[in-house]
């Protein structure tokens, strides 16, 4: 949380002013090592499989093995980085993107719901 406040992805915004329905939102919780990692998705998931603006942050194990491929028959060198807040720093293009705030946000601020001001994980409108 303390990264979507320093990158301001967000803002508050009473719900009767949001301009579009909100999108809710979710935590992921992913195991490492000793430690538990935990991330917020937007949950705008209604994708149909005919959709070309829908983007995935990982390529697919096929589509990684055909640029490893192609790599080594070039003579290429790959490199791979990880940048963990790369959503947070994307403008988005539609004002009228609102989410719902997961849990306990909600429940202490109800009636109340994020205007998006940058990209999150999980919005389509994410580059």
């Amino acid at each position: 949380m303390r990264n979507l406040d320093h990158f301001n992805v967000y803002s508050w915004v009473r719900e009767d002013k949001a301009l579009s329905k909100p999108i809710e939102t979710g935590w992921v919780h992913k195991a490492k090592g000793d430690e538990v990692r935990s991330r917020l998705l937007a949950k705008d998931l209604k994708i149909a499989s005919d959709r070309d603006d829908v983007f995935a942050a990982t390529p697919t194990p096929i589509g990684l093995r055909i640029l490893l491929a192609i790599a080594m028959a070039e003579k290429l060198d790959v490199s791979i980085g990880d940048f963990s807040v790369a959503f947070m720093h994307a403008d988005i293009s539609d004002e009228n993107v609102f989410c719902r705030p997961p849990e306990p946000w909600r429940s202490r601020c109800p009636g109340w719901v994020w205007k998006m001001n940058k990209a999150m994980n999980g919005l389509r409108k994410a580059p």
